[in-house]
């Protein structure tokens, strides 16, 4: 009956050592993740913000294609009162651009043509 114990107790510690060791390896991957993610996120704005700030500077007949990959994320763009907003999840970045409004929408995975007519700004 004690062997039977002893031997309980020992297959609960080594247990309760594999589960912290799981544990602690889990919220480290997924903290690496987040990284990653916000890595991508703040590429994505900075190429966008980019874009449009040289749409504005460069001035009318200004015409150029870029393409955005979202990298397999579900990734959500807002451009409103001079900021370029990337969602994704409960992750947001905001960039600043120089233009209050554009007009279009930006594609993930496909290419996106900026113009600036008459000091407006244009995505197809």
């Amino acid at each position: 009956m004690a062997a039977s114990l002893e031997f309980f107790i020992l297959v609960s510690v080594a247990l309760l050592i594999v589960l912290s060791i799981i544990s602690y390896t889990s919220s480290f991957y997924i903290s690496i993740y987040k990284e990653k993610v916000w890595y991508e996120i703040e590429n994505i704005a900075d190429l966008i913000s980019s874009e449009i700030n040289l749409a504005v500077f460069a001035g009318d007949g200004y015409e150029r294609k870029f393409f955005i990959s979202s990298e397999g994320y579900n990734f959500t763009i807002e451009i409103d009162n001079y900021f370029v907003k990337i969602n994704y999840k409960e992750l947001a970045f905001y960039k600043p651009i120089y233009v209050k409004n554009i007009t279009g929408i930006i594609k993930f995975d496909n290419f996106n043509i900026i113009k600036n007519v008459n000091g407006k700004i244009y995505i197809e």
